[in-house]
């Protein structure tokens, strides 16, 4: 079956952008792939700055990867409008964040 949204090879890189001595590097993302099936349901997991927020954001087209693509039904989220955007999260996006009470099955 194919995935109604996958993301190929996602960089979500916030350094900063001077070469100073005090410049930072932060990737949050590094070269992630991803895929689900519709109807499927996930979970992502893992310890507290590990990118999960990061990830979901960028599946949702809520902000723009340094790197990669994500496609949701064959359409490029990057190539959409932010108001398209915003109209395809209203209406085929759902995040339940860090309220695993809500789920009976985790623990």
């Amino acid at each position: 079956m194919e995935h109604i949204l996958h993301a190929t090879d996602l960089v979500m890189d916030y350094s900063t952008q001077q070469a100073t001595p005090n410049a930072t590097h932060m990737l949050a993302l590094n070269h992630v792939d991803f895929g689900i099936q519709a109807g499927e349901s996930i979970a992502v997991m893992g310890p507290s700055g590990s990118g999960k927020s990061t990830l979901l954001h960028a599946l949702a087209g809520i902000i723009t990867p340094t790197a990669g693509n994500v496609m949701f039904r064959g359409a490029n989220l990057a190539r959409l409008s932010d108001a398209d955007r915003t109209k395809l999260r209203r209406s085929a996006f759902g995040f339940v964040f860090q309220s695993g009470q809500l789920l009976p099955e985790l623990p």
